[in-house]
């Protein structure tokens, strides 16, 4: 049975079934190199006005050849927490810089890659990438465990099953900044038809992450800590 959500807040699964959803913090596929504190199930919960409006950018890419596929949306603040203190050293860390390869463990808060507080926890955040709609669902060429494992790095660029945005999800890198001009054309013109997308519905970009957008919404200012299962 469905687990019950708070009033306001919706899964992302019911309302935009097209969108593919990978939340990596319920793996220990991310920064952390664990499964992250809060996040029990594969499920994108999102504050409804932010569901609804993902829904129409999800028609709108589709129309162009493309998918939504959905990283991280609403983020109990524990997680948040479980962040920080890895951040400042205070929890075991992942065995490799994958995901910040050129800055120290420590410099990740002051950079502001990683906040002490998030708007992912108000249900009105999310981090995302496209796909091409025909490949939605396919197993990328190279596993990107595999390619964590192997010392690769998130600068090298997105998987195979997703369009090139120059830096992979979650890159505590300059090149993740999103209108760094040291990436390639194709992934300039990627990051473009994203933010269009994203833009038309009403969404925010952190020029820090070409990935992260956000809705600011008066019904939604408090921070939430209730588990994803």
């Amino acid at each position: 049975p469905a687990v019950k959500l708070p009033r306001g807040f919706v899964d992302l699964a019911r309302i935009a079934p097209a969108v593919r959803i990978e939340m990596r913090y319920a793996t220990a596929r991310n920064f952390t190199g664990r499964k992250v504190r809060g996040y029990r199930a594969n499920r994108c919960i999102l504050a409804r006005p932010v569901a609804l409006a993902l829904a129409r950018v999800q028609s709108s890419v589709r129309a162009q050849g493309y998918d939504l596929k959905v990283f991280d949306c609403y983020r109990p603040a524990r997680a948040v927490q479980a962040f920080v203190h890895w951040a400042e050293g205070r929890q075991g860390g992942s065995t490799t810089k994958f995901y910040y390869p050129r800055i120290a463990r420590q410099r990740i808060i002051p950079l502001g890659y990683v906040a002490r507080r998030s708007s992912h926890s108000r249900g009105t955040a999310i981090d995302l990438t496209l796909v091409r709609a025909s490949e939605t669902g396919s197993r990328p060429k190279t596993s990107s465990a595999r390619r964590d494992r192997a010392g690769a790095s998130c600068i090298a660029g997105s998987t195979a099953s997703e369009l090139d945005m120059g830096t992979t999800w979650d890159c505590f890198d300059v090149l993740s900044h999103t209108y760094h001009k040291g990436i390639s054309a194709t992934a300039k013109a990627n990051r473009k038809r994203l933010l269009r997308a994203m833009r038309a519905e009403g969404f925010r970009n952190y020029k820090r992450e070409w990935w992260h957008f956000s809705m600011s919404l008066r019904r939604y200012t408090r921070l939430r800590d209730f588990p994803i299962e």
